[in-house]
């Protein structure tokens, strides 16, 4: 046996055991089950399904076939052990929202005055931001939004915005309910995944809250935010 085989088996062991173990699968589990049963259960093994499946069928080759052969068919090249590491580490040490989330969230209150509120937009240029009833967490804020109460109330003479208060703006906002609360340690995988069914859904919007707890009671509880730029180069990486 090669020395790429015996690294490449053995690899594929490890990972068996591992993913077994971690959704409580039989430990006499071969790497064949437990890329069937994760298929539509883990986002990393449903992503690259056909890549799996194509490890399988070498595996079983060089477990099942090549002793009984002199000449090999088919070695694992050091192409294919990286690239296998590559999945390895994807799906058993995936990259979670805590690292890409940003953590200096800006967030504004109901009684905020409308012309803070677009100096700050202006000068950020973030698309989505939080909005708290004095301490109450009450939905996000898109640009958008401001932009459409604006172009609805342009008839409206000397409007000092001043002395308008995001409230009043806030209320008519028809996207502050396009977001999601996910603890830190979420995989991006699980994310984005939950990003794509909301997709097909008809939902064009989506803001991660990344929170440890499950409701947003005070602006302290709001770790993070994770919006679709920051999730598109984390799954991107093949």
């Amino acid at each position: 046996m090669s020395d790429n085989t015996t690294i490449f088996i053995s690899l594929i062991n490890d990972f068996t055991n591992r993913m077994a173990e971690k959704y409580q699968r039989s430990s006499k589990s071969t790497f064949g089950d437990v890329v069937l049963y994760l298929k539509n259960r883990d986002p990393v093994i449903k992503r690259y399904y056909d890549e799996f499946l194509s490890i399988k069928e070498l595996r079983n080759y060089l477990v099942h076939e090549a002793p009984q052969k002199e000449i090999l068919a088919a070695v694992p090249s050091d192409e294919i052990i990286e690239r296998f590491r590559f999945l390895y580490d994807k799906a058993l040490h995936p990259e979670t929202l805590s690292e890409i989330m940003t953590s200096e969230v800006i967030s504004f209150s109901l009684d905020s005055p409308l012309s803070k509120v677009l100096e700050v937009i202006s000068r950020d240029r973030i698309s989505q931001y939080p909005v708290f009833d004095s301490q109450k967490f009450a939905g996000l804020l898109s640009d958008s939004g401001i932009v459409y109460w604006l172009a609805a109330h342009q008839k409206e003479e000397q409007i000092d915005l001043r002395e308008v208060s995001l409230r009043e703006a806030f209320d008519s906002e028809e996207h502050k309910e396009y977001y999601r609360i996910l603890p830190p340690d979420t995989s991006v995988w699980l994310a984005w995944e939950l990003y794509e069914n909301l997709l097909k859904k008809g939902q064009k919007s989506l803001v991660i809250l990344v929170a440890d707890k499950a409701k947003i009671n005070t602006r302290q509880d709001l770790v993070g935010i994770v919006t679709y730029r920051d999730l598109l180069p984390a799954v991107s990486k093949t």
